[in-house]
């Protein structure tokens, strides 16, 4: 069976947790001996790179810019090397992942043209909308229905009114949605998608296995022993609630000493605002800002800290740093929004909490600190759970039975 994946930025050039899950998938099909190819988007040369086995085409293209909600639906600058790609490889199965940044969704009609089934993975809610679905309606009352009127104010003067209605048309080519959450299926539904399976992400265990002096070296590396440490991290931005760890650090810092809050990620133009409000509230010093640092480098900071924070102020349909963290057998303190409440388990392997709340984020943060058996428990039973639920094998023997049976 020869497999193409369709992503619109591939892991490592491509960040976020999309990126790396359909890096995941491809090198675990490939693993599993099925031919897999990918066809990407970069902002260098065209090129075809092969490593492991695993051949990837990466297809130059522009920024949308202020068309992008046009752009996204026909990409005049990559539709044409796509079916070039598709008509040679000559795929059995072609599975789609973010195609709204770069490769398009006409990609999917193309896709249908070459290959006897076509899937697509959606990764958040940009099937229907145009940004971070983080409505009134939903964060009061989590109501999933989005309205016109709602799409106006996100897109503003760049609003397509044909978008949505294109991308329904294109998804006629698809034989199956995967939603990679419970509630991000329950979105679809509710706003008219059909055809919606659940597959969750998943992850290598053994990619998370620490030695105990691997930890000790990197506390010293960065002066933590004896420190009590929040990890905040992924793609720092004010929708990943980075303001509401910092209300939360100020009253943390006031009741216990020796606090730390570990940062790592990429945060475009967003770190300076996030250390000004440090400042504002004078927890600046209590901050260890580590930057953008490699996946396979990610262990350390999670099996270094004591309490790893997910409090995202939007639908946020999964996750991955809740499952990595878990993996690493560490407690979650997660958001209430989107898919969090599904993977960390209230009073089991974390805290669920209104990000909005800062005082009752501190309260579960000191609780974990003052109770370590409670905490180490929480970290046994997510570590479990991850084996049980979230592994990367049981995302792809998910995925093949999907392949095999329609």
């Amino acid at each position: 069976m020869k497999i193409g994946i369709l992503q619109d930025n591939f892991f490592p050039e491509g960040k976020g947790g999309a990126a790396l899950v359909a890096q995941n998938l491809a090198l675990g099909l490939k693993e599993r001996g099925y031919d897999v190819f990918v066809v990407t988007s970069t902002k260098k040369n065209d090129r075809l790179e092969e490593k492991d086995g695993l051949r990837t085409y990466y297809l130059k293209t522009k920024d949308f810019g202020f068309f992008k909600y046009y752009l996204c639906l026909y990409n005049h600058q990559i539709v044409g090397r796509v079916e070039e790609i598709l008509k040679r490889e000559k795929p059995d199965i072609v599975h789609a992942h973010n195609l709204n940044t770069a490769l398009s969704y006409y990609c999917l009609k193309i896709a249908k043209k070459y290959a006897s089934k076509v899937f697509l993975t959606a990764h958040d809610t940009m099937l229907l909308t145009y940004g971070k679905l983080a409505t009134k309606g939903y964060l009061e009352n989590f109501d999933l229905k989005i309205k016109i009127i709602d799409q106006i104010k996100q897109a503003g003067k760049q609003y397509n009114p044909w978008r949505n209605v294109l991308i329904r048309y294109y998804l006629k080519n698809v034989n199956k949605i995967f939603a990679i959450s419970k509630v991000l299926k329950n979105f679809l539904e509710a706003n008219g998608l059909k055809n919606v399976e659940l597959i969750y992400n998943g992850i290598n265990l053994q990619e998370f296995e620490i030695k105990d002096e691997e930890i000790i070296d990197f506390k010293k590396k960065y002066n933590l022993i004896n420190k009590k440490i929040i990890f905040w991290g992924g793609r720092l931005s004010q929708p990943k609630g980075g303001h509401q760890v910092l209300s939360a650090l100020k009253i943390i810092s006031q009741k216990k000493d020796n606090i730390v809050l570990l940062v790592a990620g990429v945060g475009e133009f967003y770190e300076e605002f996030f250390l000004s409000f440090a400042k504002q509230l004078g927890v600046d010093k209590n901050i260890l800002f580590l930057g953008n640092v490699d996946h396979e480098k990610m262990k350390d900071i999670y099996s270094a800290s004591d309490v790893i924070l997910y409090p995202s102020i939007y639908f946020d349909p999964f996750g991955l740093i809740n499952i990595e963290a878990m993996a690493c057998k560490k407690p979650v303190v997660g958001t209430c929004y989107g898919g969090t409440p599904e993977i960390v388990l209230d009073g089991e392997t974390g805290y669920i909490v209104n990000p909005f709340d800062a005082s009752l984020m501190a309260q579960k943060i000191i609780e974990l600190f003052n109770n370590e058996e409670q905490a180490k428990q929480f970290g046994l039973n997510g570590l479990e759970r991850v084996k049980k639920v979230f592994t990367l094998e049981l995302q792809i023997r998910k995925t093949l039975d999907y392949y095999k049976l329609l």
